[in-house]
């Protein structure tokens, strides 16, 4: 489990690095440059940010499970109705 975790980060790591490298290249474009160059630095930008992304939902913690309290509350007042049917009858 952990090393699957550490590889994942180290794709991220790699990935944060792609992403830098690909603004620095898309900063440096000169002004003439075509419109296609523009627009294929700007997909592959995309492309990792969203990788990006599904990484890190893939690393985050899952969320804590809420306790069902409603059902807690019915077995909990069932247990005490029983028990009190029981001693009064």
């Amino acid at each position: 489990m952990k090393d699957s975790i550490q590889s994942m980060q180290r794709e991220l790591k790699a990935s944060r690095l792609r992403m830098l490298e690909l603004e620095k290249k898309l900063a440096e474009l000169p002004a003439d440059s075509g419109s296609e160059i523009l627009t294929l630095y700007g997909n592959l930008l995309a492309k990792e940010k969203k990788f990006q992304s599904r990484m890190k939902l893939a690393i985050a913690r899952p969320p804590p499970k809420k306790v069902p309290k409603f059902r807690i509350i019915l077995a909990a007042l069932l247990l005490i109705y029983f028990v009190y049917w029981l001693v009064l009858m």
